[in-house]
């Protein structure tokens, strides 16, 4: 006797976002067991992210990557009177080779796998920095002998011009194409073995509070300088004041550079506070009058660092927490109402951390807490010591982008989208080939840069059109079609809505029952005109709604039966935007299972 065919729809399926860590059996049709290169629009649908689009490349040089993209260069039109901003670029450039690389990630029910070529710039490669200039990458002149030390470069944005930190070099100020050093203008710190230093040369900088603020000087971690109120050019000086005979004459100097005793510069000496015993500095951050401190391990919160830090009123440690500590320098970014960061058990909010010392409840990262876990040891073991993973913020897109250099493969959070489970609406994108973002203001429009990877130029985050096609892909979780979990289900038939702009795309149809996506069909969406007539065949019908955009609605028959329906669809994306609006389930209920 034949069954009843019902009908199930589920409508923004996945507008939760990506939930690994919810039992895929039986799972809620609002989240995805797979969402690749898809962001949440703003009515709540997954979409396809924006292109990585080729944009420009530097002229006169071969086999160019982009290590880091930062500051913002700020210069005045000498004709219209206006301000052009643009990003500085750290680039390398050498000869390539080619090594293969493994990405393996467990994602709920289903392991991916592939290996690929990727494209490496030899030991050989130099470095440089250029800036982008209306649309042109003009070069920059270094002074001699700066170099490699640019491998772990920091862009620090400080009283409308651009400063670089690196290691073994004085840091260095931007004026106009030339980098001028900074280091040796009443510069003074000591390094590790308390031996005066005439430079401040770290790799780890922050400007707040009206300071430049810098660990890492002559190699050691463990101290923090901060230097004299809007004043990059004051530092802490150690030395004692100077002395004089009755004659007037000194009797211990002269002192080059000359001892300054009206400076309100510093160190701050952090070696005998980390909680769990030795530590080393990754990185420094500012928020809400903190200076917040991380170590590898733990972290510790200065307050009052927006007053004087050596007044009566002056910084303080307010906290120690133990167990929460920052796994790269460049892992961390403020969304101006928080501070996220990586640390080895995912993506951290810095206000929960405060309140919750060490237990993780509600980090941002809950829905994929164990597969991003595992993908961050993975980075690690593959980082060769460089700070590969990178986290950037984007207030235009309300959005937080967590990269995995190596691995190529990025997540995307809604910071303006919380689940329903606390965490943030997680998106996952792959073949993610470049190294850094920034966000700048051209004129009157927000412009995401993407440094790319060997050969593949400065990028913008833009668009749909990418150098080759890529796809969308969405897995719903396991369903329960019938009241009963046990009783099979036979699927019928598809029905897709997809919203677009009429351009033609390439699209799969995937089905399956439990672990397995075994079913698929292929079909197109078409670019005639709305109103024409479409071809039908035994497998699939278009139909096409009016208006500047359309919904699109794609009959698919399916086959099989078993328990557990689960239901998917992968989209190429080569120009322009799609978004799943709903899929329709017609099926049949048959005999228990058991």
């Amino acid at each position: 006797m034949a069954q009843p065919v019902g009908q199930v729809g589920i409508r923004a399926p996945g507008f939760q976002g990506l939930n690994t860590e919810l039992s895929p059996i039986n799972g809620d049709p609002e989240f995805a067991l797979l969402a690749d290169n898809v962001v949440i629009d703003q009515i709540g649908r997954l979409c396809g992210r924006e292109a990585f689009a080729t944009y420009t490349t530097l002229a006169g040089k071969n086999n160019i990557e982009f290590t880091k993209i930062g500051g913002a260069v700020t210069e005045v039109d000498s004709i219209h009177g206006t301000h052009v901003e643009g990003p500085v670029c750290v680039y390398k450039h050498g000869y390539l080779q080619t090594s293969s690389l493994r990405v393996d990630t467990q994602n709920g029910l289903s392991r991916h796998r592939s290996m690929r070529e990727v494209e490496e710039l030899d030991e050989n490669a130099t470095y440089g920095v250029a800036v982008l200039k209306d649309d042109t990458l003009e070069d920059t002149t270094l002074p001699a002998g700066v170099n490699e030390q640019l491998q772990t470069a920091e862009l620090v944005m400080f009283k409308e011009q651009t400063f670089l930190f690196a290691k073994q070099t004085p840091f260095m100020v931007l004026n106009d194409e030339t980098w001028d050093v900074v280091g040796g203008k009443a510069i003074l710190g000591t390094d590790a073995s308390g031996n005066p230093s005439q430079d401040i040369n770290g790799d780890i900088a922050i400007s707040a509070y009206g300071r430049l603020w810098v660990s890492g000087v002559d190699g050691n971690y463990q101290k923090i300088y901060y230097s004299s109120l809007l004043n990059e050019n004051s530092w802490y000086d150690p030395r004692i004041p100077p002395e004089y005979d009755a004659d007037g004459n000194m009797t211990n100097g002269p002192f080059d550079p000359p001892f300054n005793p009206q400076n309100d510069a510093g160190v701050i000496d952090v070696s005998e506070y980390w909680p769990t015993g030795n530590d080393t500095i990754v990185n420094i951050h500012a928020h809400n009058g903190f200076l917040l401190v991380f170590g590898r391990n733990s972290t510790l919160l200065y307050a009052n660092a927006n007053q004087d830090p050596a007044g009566e009123n002056g910084i303080q440690l307010q906290d120690a927490i133990s167990n929460v500590g920052l796994v790269r320098r460049d892992a961390i970014c403020n969304i101006g109402t928080d501070v996220l960061f990586v640390d080895d058990s995912g993506v951290r909010s810095i206000g929960r951390v405060v309140q919750e010392k060490s237990n993780p409840i509600g980090e941002p990262s809950l829905n994929i807490r164990r597969e991003l876990q595992q993908v961050i040891q993975q980075e690690i073991a593959a980082d060769k010591g460089r700070s590969a993973i990178k986290m950037e913020y984007i207030p235009s897109k309300s959005m937080v982008v967590v990269l995995f250099r190596n691995l190529e493969l990025a997540y995307s959070m809604q910071v303006n989208m919380p689940s329903k489970t606390g965490g943030l609406k997680v998106t996952r994108w792959t073949d993610c080939y470049w190294n850094d973002s920034f966000e700048a203001k051209r004129g009157d429009k927000d412009v995401v840069y993407l440094a790319g990877k060997p050969n593949r130029g400065l990028l913008k985050y833009k668009d749909y059109v990418e150098e080759e096609p890529y796809t969308m892909r969405y897995e719903s979780m396991a369903l329960v079609i019938g009241q009963n979990p046990l009783q099979v289900t036979i699927p019928k038939s598809l029905i897709y809505t997809i919203y677009s702009n009429s351009l033609p795309g390439d699209a799969v149809a995937r089905w399956g029952f439990s672990d397995r996506m075994d079913g698929t069909y292929d079909f197109r969406i078409d670019s005639d005109e709305p109103g024409s007539q479409y071809a039908t065949d035994e497998y699939a019908e278009g139909q096409y709604g009016l208006g500047g955009s359309y919904y699109f609605n794609y009959k698919v028959h399916t086959s099989g039966s078993g328990e557990f329906f689960r239901v998917g669809l992968d989209i190429e994306i080569k120009g322009d935007y799609f978004a799943l609006q709903e899929i329709t389930i017609n099926s049949a209920i048959g005999r228990l299972s058991a």
